[in-house]
């Protein structure tokens, strides 16, 4: 059955400036700020289960069926870094676990705890600056 088209998640930025919204029918991210003016707008490419906005609301995080963590900059939804984690699919099951909850620390935003459909969280630790490291699995 093809998904219903209204908005399937719904993220608003830490100082209330930015709206994100997923729709599920067209696989579309959309941007606008709290008083309706577009932003921007993209293709997700795949089925985004889970979304949220960094504290400074720069970046916005998706988490997706097919095992991806995708940063975005949030204004434009420019991919900036993105984490597959095929890496960390439990055995037996050969492709990787799907992302269904994003959280981040409090205090510098510098890890985020992806929870995953086969019950594992999953921590990813990104640097200061720009560079990513590899994603640390934790149970």
């Amino acid at each position: 059955a093809p998904a219903a088209a209204g908005v399937g998640l719904l993220a608003v930025s830490a100082q209330a400036a930015l709206i994100a919204v997923y729709l599920p029918a067209t696989r579309t991210i959309a941007v606008s700020t709290v008083n309706g003016l577009p932003a921007a707008r993209v293709d997700a490419g795949e089925d985004i289960t889970c979304l949220d906005f960094a504290r400074d609301g720069a970046r916005l995080f998706t988490g997706s069926n097919a095992g991806n963590l995708t940063v975005r900059w949030a204004t434009t939804l420019q991919v900036e870094l993105r984490f597959p984690l095929d890496m960390h699919a439990a055995p037996p099951a050969t492709c990787p676990p799907a992302v269904t909850a994003i959280a981040m620390d409090e205090a510098d935003q510098r890890f985020v705890f992806l929870g995953t459909d086969d019950g594992r969280v999953i921590v990813i630790q990104l640097p200061a600056g720009d560079a990513a490291v590899p994603a640390v699995a934790a149970s």
